[in-house]
């Protein structure tokens, strides 16, 4: 395997703390390296007291000036990203083609291609409104957390670490309101012309799954749909070690990206993970 660099975005309101600590191991195990480069974006984490500008393309201008000088050129480049932050992952790798050779988006949508009822489902529209109305910092991460997992053992363990954060860097309220709006208006300008896979989540309760089937009909790429019930929008806290090890299966196998396909995968089943099978 060739030495790589991982780069990871993670999604609305949220920073590079956020990442599963599990999640990190897997994925610094399995590629050997220590060479990761966790973006916070203006408005979150280390920036957190900058303003968020409003349109993505503006944010990732920023972003890219700040973290450009940390990527390494000897080594080639895959960006994982989720939710929000895959929106700005697409933006980096359209506006400047050459800085990755490998893109994971995970769980995202678009404007361009997806309907508001799918992009944030009804009940999520409501869980939106509770968590930007909610002053009590605890119970704002237990009901943003509640969104994103899907299993409640899960998120009994991941609470104490989004609070430790939340403590040191809260994200402002307005900045989490411009970048709602900076992912509800993007629209991509260009199909990335990395390697590409979509995961999502079919038990999502926040983006509906057929958000992610629509691009990849439009853009192609490989899909992997996966069905577990206890594995929701956050699927670096509901499975990291299912998502680390799926990303890395796919990363060495090129052969899928060559021939794009849909792909699901049985959680019991790890030796199947690419196994082609209907989506719906």
């Amino acid at each position: 395997m060739k030495s790589v660099q991982l780069i990871l975005m993670i999604g609305l309101t949220k920073e590079s703390g956020h990442w599963n600590h599990d999640f990190i191991a897997y994925i610094k195990k399995l590629y050997q390296t220590d060479d990761l480069v966790m973006i916070d974006i203006p408005g979150t984490g280390h920036y957190r007291n900058e303003k968020t500008p409003f349109r993505i393309p503006n944010i990732i201008r920023k972003t890219r000036e700040r973290y450009f000088p940390q990527l390494n050129m000897e080594k080639e480049r895959m960006l994982i990203s989720i939710s929000l932050g895959s929106m700005l992952a697409t933006e980096w790798a359209g506006q400047y083609p050459d800085d990755f050779q490998a893109l994971v988006i995970i769980n995202s949508s678009y404007r361009k291609f997806n309907r508001l009822i799918h992009r944030v489902q009804p009940k999520a529209m409501v869980s939106f409104v509770k968590i930007f109305l909610t002053k009590n910092p605890i119970r704002k991460e237990e009901n943003i957390l509640n969104l994103c997992s899907n299993n409640s053992s899960v998120r009994e363990h991941v609470l104490p670490d989004w609070l430790a954060v939340n403590r040191v860097r809260p994200v402002m309220k307005r900045n989490m309101l411009r970048q709602t709006i900076a992912g509800a208006i993007y629209k991509p300008r260009r199909k990335p012309k990395t390697r590409l896979f979509i995961i999502a989540s079919r038990h999502d309760r926040l983006a509906n799954y057929r958000c992610s089937i629509e691009i990849n009909r439009r853009w192609g790429g490989d899909l992997l749909i996966i069905r577990d019930p206890a594995i929701g929008h956050g699927i670096h806290i509901d499975a990291p070690e299912l998502l680390a090890e799926v990303i890395h299966t796919w990363y060495i196998n090129p052969k899928t990206s060559a021939s794009p396909q849909t792909l699901t995968i049985d959680t019991r089943m790890t030796d199947k993970i690419f196994s082609p099978h209907p989506v719906g």
